[in-house]
């Protein structure tokens, strides 16, 4: 499924943690999250997951993974990790923990 991915709309991104960064290639998807507040208006928000290959998460040292905070530097702006209510900010994606599906919100 991930050669699928990197197929249909491939993004190249640079990642930064800590003065540190790496380039690589990730696909982006969307997630719409809709939240009741305590008057009864629904705030949907929308955040972006971006699908990388584990072994491409890589400041140089070998892989590691994401952490919140690590910012993603794209064509279409700057986002966060970030925590995602359901999910936490990043999880494997396949069985074979071969990718992550990484949650961001877009740097303010």
């Amino acid at each position: 499924m991930r050669q699928s991915h990197k197929r249909l709309d491939p993004v190249s991104i640079t990642v930064s943690r800590d003065g540190r960064e790496f380039t690589c290639t990730a696909t982006v998807g969307e997630t719409v999250v809709d939240e009741v507040t305590a008057d009864n208006t629904v705030v949907t928000s929308r955040q972006r997951s971006f699908f990388v290959d584990a072994s491409d998460y890589n400041f140089g040292d070998g892989p590691v993974n994401p952490e919140q905070g690590d910012e993603f530097n794209t064509p279409n702006g700057v986002f966060i990790v970030a925590m995602d209510s359901a999910n936490g900010s990043w999880s494997f994606s396949d069985r074979a923990r071969t990718y992550y599906r990484i949650n961001t919100v877009e740097a303010s």
